[in-house]
């Protein structure tokens, strides 16, 4: 006897279908993504309860983000050199316009991407140090 196997046609799906999911998958809105493919509102809501269409667009969100992640990833090394070069001031980078806030906040993201810094609060302080110190000196 021969095992008989299991093949699973590929879902088709319409023109306005996969014009609703690129837009959903990229962010859109229901009634955004109804008005790209040139369908209702409603049409666009009764194609998301379809189990077959929720999962090709988690499927295409996925795809996006780990695109995403790819991009970031490779800005990193970009970023980091612009908050070094912002961090370390004028006396390392010869800028002869300099704003202190700006060093600030770059300092900031260090130590909040760092995780040493919570994403909020305590630098509250910091800020506003800076900006009477800036006061006191004009």
């Amino acid at each position: 006897m021969s095992k008989q196997e299991l093949v699973v046609a590929p879902i088709v799906f319409t023109g306005p279908q996969e014009t609703a999911l690129r837009s959903l998958a990229g962010g859109a809105h229901v009634m955004e993504a109804a008005v790209e493919a040139g369908v209702r509102r409603e049409t666009v809501s009764r194609w998301l309860a379809q189990e077959d269409f929720r999962a090709e667009l988690l499927r295409r969100r996925e795809e996006l983000w780990a695109q995403y992640r790819d991009r970031l990833t490779e800005m990193v090394p970009t970023a980091l050199g612009a908050l070094d070069f912002l961090c370390r001031g004028p006396e390392y980078n010869g800028s002869e316009h300099y704003d202190p806030r700006v060093r600030l906040d770059a300092a900031l993201a260090v130590l909040r991407i760092s995780g040493l810094l919570p994403q909020r609060g305590p630098a509250l302080a910091l800020q506003v140090n800076v900006n009477n110190n800036e006061r006191n000196t004009e």
